[in-house]
């Protein structure tokens, strides 16, 4: 065994030993544990650091090192590329849970019955994570060392690859420490304490921020690089990330009552950390095929039985603290609390369709035999319906507490006729369902609009409030942006240009300067020998978009040694528009990236291109940003609060 495993099994055993000793009454073992667990958590997030120093030494034996990097990889891309691969990625997530936990263990009271409770369910999926890792093997090692490694993907050689991995782990771990937090309350013999409730809602906001950073930042990242124009295909893997934060959404609209011992928060929680845990499992168990996954794991029972394990529980914890499972608080007479069920109910019926479109294809893949894999079509039918209501609970949330039903139902109304006008005359897009969607859109965006003017007339202005509208507003935006971009943008495909020639498309000119090909200096070693990392042809374009001219376009293609064909898309941005061109391969252009590796640089005559043109983007990375700035006063909030209460408390 590798000796940094060693580090790992070890840990292991410091994580039950402290499980075992915080399930004792007495003080002296308590203090013991702390000693214990501080070890533990150094150990494992020691062997992430020794992980990181092979990519820093170019350690090619190590098998994820030489996969993953090259000696001429930059230093941001060599941490990077720590998270490339299922083991180190795995090990990535154990250690930024165990900063967390060792940071809970040393600033937090080990003798509060709370805390302990907590750190029992953090020791016990600490356990489990390290078991994934350990089958995972992230220090395993070839036979013998390589001159250079195969380069991280080229695909993940983007600033972005710094910054998406690590926000989506954080959002996972905040996921991790609230559901340890729920559990904790369950466990004890009291009811909620004030502050023990703030700190759980605490997280829950800061996952909630997390994963909507994450997932919108990967959205950005497949629409800057990966050349098809989009930022959403309903990649199995996306679609699982799209999951916690659905329930995470739920759980803001979610009414419990204060006088009946209901469970229904924690219910949300618990399928939050379980469709985390199953998000994890989907991208490194081998489930599907998938952009984003790393292939057949023999880890998927370890993080199966994690969740069963959980589940049993809680489950168990319920029924013993006699609390209903499920509960909801509905105020007939009150437009904001229907909204608000609405929204729940949208927002719950949307994660069990995401879940189900990933969930069967598996099972016809485990019993039939063969990859399967739902439409897109699927989850735009399924979903639209779905994304209405809660665009119409969205509506009723915003307006003012004087407002009726009848006043409601007349605005509903008045969106239904235009909506069934928009549809018929197939205006102002050409798909049916962003015409009935549209009208919606419009008016939740009015309501809002109002609702936002309202709060800032206020003497006293609530900080609060005034967030929560902005994250309403956040998600109509991006709502719109996602409506409009999808349905309005306008594709011409297989465009040939010759060098100074015009090609002029109504929509907009283009003029291709010059080609160029080139061989990277950069080299990658495979088993059969090093070669240079990839050729590249350069086309430079000259493109005018009405009175706007841009002579500075540059359109690549890349044939990389150890990836094959990889197009990188230019985009031409403005307030109204993208302009998103791609080369396609043609055979000219695979002889000419051909030829290079041997010394010959043979420029192809001409080259074919797509082009799409997709209006109202912006909005969407708009609506990321206003929903950002909404949710940041909530938390501020939240920090103030528990900041005041343990001050008292002292």
């Amino acid at each position: 065994m590798e000796p940094e495993n060693l580090f790992l099994v070890f840990a292991a055993l410091l994580f039950f030993l402290d499980l075992a000793m915080l399930f004792r009454e007495e003080e002296k073992w308590h203090k013991q544990g702390f000693y214990v667990s501080l070890m533990a958590n150094i150990l494992v997030i020691a062997t992430y650091f020794m992980f990181l120093q092979a990519f820093l030494i170019n350690d090619f034996q190590l098998e994820e090192v030489y996969m993953h990097s090259s000696s001429d990889l930059s230093l941001l891309f060599k941490l990077s590329a720590t998270w490339a691969g299922m083991g180190g990625s795995m090990l990535f997530l154990a250690s930024l849970l165990s900063i967390f936990y060792l940071v809970l263990r040393l600033f937090g009271d080990g003798e509060n019955d709370f805390l302990r409770q907590t750190f029992k369910f953090l020791d016990f999926t600490l356990l489990f994570f390290l078991f994934t890792v350990l089958g995972e093997n992230p220090f395993k090692r070839l036979s013998e060392a390589p001159m250079n490694g195969q380069g991280l993907n080229p695909l993940l050689q983007n600033p972005w690859m710094a910054i998406h991995p690590p926000v989506v782990f954080l959002g996972y771990t905040f996921i991790i420490v609230t559901f340890a937090f729920t559990m904790s309350n369950l466990g004890l013999n009291v009811g909620v304490q004030p502050e023990e409730k703030e700190r759980r809602d605490f997280f829950v906001k800061l996952s909630w921020l997390f994963i909507t950073l994450g997932i919108s930042i990967g959205g950005l990242w497949s629409y800057e690089v990966l050349g098809w124009g989009g930022y959403w295909a309903w990649d199995p893997v996306e679609t699982a990330s799209l999951l916690p934060w659905l329930t995470l959404t739920a759980y803001f609209h979610l009414q419990s009552s204060k006088k009946r011992r209901s469970a229904a928060k924690e219910l949300i929680i618990l399928l939050t950390f379980s469709l985390t845990i199953f998000t994890t499992l989907l991208t490194r168990g081998g489930l599907l095929e998938s952009v984003h996954a790393f292939g057949a794991s023999a880890t998927a029972p370890i993080l199966i039985i994690l969740i069963f394990s959980m589940v049993s529980v809680f489950l168990y914890l319920t029924r013993k603290k006699q609390k209903d499972l499920f509960q909801f608080t509905l105020n007939k007479k009150s437009v904001l609390s229907i909204s608000l069920f609405i929204a729940f109910c949208s927002l719950i019926a949307l994660t069990i369709v995401c879940f189900l479109g990933i969930l069967v294809p598996i099972g016809e893949s485990m019993f039939m035999g063969f990859e399967a894999r739902a439409d897109p079509s699927y989850f735009n039918n399924w979903c639209f319906p779905f994304t209405l209501l809660f665009i119409a609970a969205m509506i009723g949330c915003s307006m003012p507490s004087s407002f009726t039903f009848r006043r409601y139902g007349v605005l509903m109304l008045l969106a239904s006729l235009t909506s069934a006008f928009t549809a018929i005359t197939g205006f102002p897009t050409g798909n049916l369902k962003a015409n009935i969607g549209l009208p919606f859109l419009a008016l939740a965006l009015i309501t809002i609009g109002f609702k936002i003017g309202s709060e800032a007339a206020k003497k006293r202005k609530s900080i609060h409030l005034f967030g929560r509208t902005l994250v309403h507003l956040g998600i109509i935006l991006i709502l719109l942006g996602v409506f409009i971009s999808s349905t309005s943008g306008v594709t011409i495909e297989n465009i040939s240009l010759r060098i100074n020639e015009d090609v002029d498309l109504q929509i907009l000119k283009i003029r291709l300067e010059d080609i160029a090909v080139n061989l990277s200096k950069q080299s990658v070693c495979l088993l059969k020998g090093c070669y240079p990392e990839y050729s590249c042809l350069r086309a430079d374009l000259a493109i005018e978009d009405g009175n706007k001219i841009f002579n500075s376009g540059k359109l690549w293609i890349y044939l990389y040694s150890s990836y094959g064909v990889i197009s990188r898309p230019l985009i031409i941005s403005d307030w109204v528009k993208d302009i998103y061109l791609s080369v396609k391969l043609t055979s000219e252009v695979q002889t000419a990236l051909t030829h290079v590796f041997y010394g010959e640089a043979i420029k192809p005559t001409e080259i074919s291109i797509n082009v799409k043109v997709i209006p109202s983007i912006r909005l969407i990375w708009l609506g990321v940003a206003v929903l950002t700035l909404g949710i940041t006063p909530s938390i501020i909030k939240s920090m103030v609060i528990l900041k005041k209460r343990k001050t008292t408390c002292r």
